[in-house]
């Protein structure tokens, strides 16, 4: 899965219901250990609120899925962070379904190729543009 030029790891649990979807990313810190964390109360290092960051992540916009043939894609508008009242450093974006429990952990990138942490400067935004292709597609 692809972000921009970055790629974004899945790891969907095949119980995974794709209607009742209600998606949301996170911003992590360089500790995070996405393969490890599947559901988002396994996270423990999340940017803490403050600064234009609200805990638990923001809601996706446009989220969509589509089906052709025997591929289903997952795709939603860009993501944007705004800095407000101090810097956000982050390493990871991570998309979850905060529907119910145990809400798991979709797929995570790194806004950069090194990686590296990112900050978004007080008064400034980060866009992470999603794909043309989508976030996600399954085949």
């Amino acid at each position: 899965m692809t972000h921009g030029k970055r790629t974004w790891e899945a790891g969907l649990p095949w119980t995974w219901r794709w209607t009742r979807l209600n998606a949301r990313y996170l911003l992590a810190q360089a500790t995070l250990t996405p393969i490890r964390s599947k559901n988002y109360a396994e996270i423990t290092n999340e940017v803490a609120n403050g600064n234009g960051y609200t805990t638990g992540g923001i809601t996706l916009t446009s989220v969509t899925w589509s089906k052709s043939g025997g591929t289903t894609t997952f795709d939603c508008a860009n993501i944007e962070i705004e800095a407000s009242g101090g810097d956000i450093t982050f390493r990871f974006a991570v998309i979850y379904d905060a529907t119910g429990s145990p809400q798991p952990l979709v797929c995570y990138t790194t806004p950069d190729n090194t990686p590296a942490d990112t900050t978004v400067t007080d008064g400034t935004k980060k866009i992470l543009t999603i794909h043309a292709s989508g976030v996600l597609t399954l085949s």
